[in-house]
């Protein structure tokens, strides 16, 4: 696990970018899909998403399966156009069911242009064996756009840096592109989605594949 290949230089590099900071024991990445469009919850609102990824690296035409993610992200609203998301997922290598780590984040996410852009702000730490948590401190600034094509389909990309805050890792950067499908989006949708994480030093990249659900209450 700690061959030195790929544009993180291998699952043990891999894991040195873990919320972009420098560790060198495990194979995950630092989490990048989204799971959200734009839009805020309304104040005294709550938004709950589960989800499951799949994230793999290519470089050269080969590709690897690095590792499953399962999450939640939490929203509630503060005040119009303004709520706070609790970010909560459980990283497993694949094939390798005992090496896993827990990455917790959140921040406040700020809708504007009539909620169809909006800035999330979340600062996150990893938890697990043969991980310093201290050294993981990272913050994603990452801007989110929706694209509504009618009440029950939406587009929404977006783009983030993975900035660390302590050790020695490199900021890389980040890009999703998800739909939201439902009856009314506003109220509940399934979210499919898939993104792109690049090291710009670096000549490969990885990607997930993504799906979850979203579900409002007092929207």
């Amino acid at each position: 696990m700690n061959s030195r290949r790929g544009p993180f230089r291998g699952r043990g590099a891999a894991v040195a970018l873990l919320l972009a900071v420098a560790s060198s024991t495990t194979a995950c990445l630092p989490p990048f899909s989204e799971m959200q469009s734009a839009r805020t919850v309304a104040p005294r609102g709550f938004e709950v998403t589960p989800f499951y990824s799949s994230v793999s690296s290519s470089e050269d035409g080969e590709t690897e399966k690095l590792y499953n993610q399962y999450g939640l992200l939490l929203a509630a609203g503060l005040k119009e156009n303004l709520d706070l998301r609790v970010r909560i997922e459980r990283q497993v290598v694949t094939g390798e069911p005992d090496d896993a780590l827990t990455v917790v984040g959140a921040g406040p996410k700020l809708a504007f242009w009539n909620q169809h852009a909006a800035l999330f702000m979340p600062i996150g730490v990893a938890f697990g064996d043969d991980i310093e948590t201290s050294e993981t401190v990272g913050f994603h600034p990452t801007l989110l756009f929706t694209v509504p094509l009618s009440r029950s389909v939406e587009i929404n990309p977006s783009t983030k840096l993975l900035i660390p805050l302590k050790g020695d890792g490199e900021t890389l950067w980040a890009a999703n592109l998800g739909l939201a499908l439902g009856p009314d989006v506003r109220r509940w949708a399934i979210r499919p989605e898939v993104g792109i994480l690049r090291n710009p030093g670096e000549s490969g990249y990885a990607i997930h594949y993504s799906m979850g659900a979203s579900f409002g209450w007092g929207l």
